[in-house]
């Protein structure tokens, strides 16, 4: 009693028929109720997950296996915001080997999967700045071609003819367009970029 009253994990008996018979404090505080007797009245397919279907899947991996070990499914709280779980639990079966009741543990693992999410998230963008990298790379290869045949125009166009401020204007666009390649640079090996405020 003393293991079920003061766990960290919910611990549970349920019917088969979706009524909680016990739950402790934890399970109390996980699913946002203020009293077991207000939990008995829950429907648990209906009213704690959020996808009934789920429980009944469930009900059928209990039925088939008597068991079920880290089965993870997401459930809802008294406010209905999601509560992902894994649930270790056993099928309590009557003399005549009818399944009854379900007893086992639920743990909280909402926290485990944001961090998850994050790292996925973290490891796409590292993704995303090796290819910046190798565009950049690329690009700044093409990139002295057009900067070297400009500044040799340049040279060779005086600026009273009317082609010098053409050949003026791609020398810029080449020099605004190294700027870029040298920030996607700094992105890819994760160097500290510090922008300035333009006009």
């Amino acid at each position: 009693r003393n293991i079920f009253e003061e766990s960290q994990d919910v611990i549970f008996i349920s019917s088969v028929d979706g009524k909680l018979l016990d739950i402790n404090p934890a399970g109390l505080g996980l699913f946002g109720f203020d009293s077991l007797e207000e939990m008995r009245g829950v429907d648990i397919g209906r009213d704690l997950y959020k996808n009934p279907r789920d429980r009944r899947l469930y009900a059928k991996a209990m039925a088939q296996k008597g068991s079920v070990k880290d089965y993870e499914v997401v459930l809802k709280n008294k406010a209905g915001e999601d509560v992902t779980v894994l649930i270790s639990a056993n099928a309590v079966k009557s003399t005549t080997g009818e399944v009854v009741a379900y007893r086992g543990i639920m743990r909280d693992i909402g926290e485990k999967k944001a961090l998850e999410a994050q790292l996925a998230q973290s490891q796409r963008l590292e993704s995303v700045g090796t290819l910046a990298g190798g565009v950049a790379h690329d690009f700044n290869n093409i990139l002295t071609v057009i900067k070297g045949y400009a500044e040799q125009l340049l040279l060779d166009v005086d600026a009273s003819d009317p082609r010098f401020e053409s050949v003026e204007a791609i020398q810029q666009a080449g020099a605004r367009a190294e700027q870029l390649t040298s920030q996607l640079l700094a992105f890819s090996r994760k160097q500290i970029y510090k922008p300035r405020v333009l006009q």
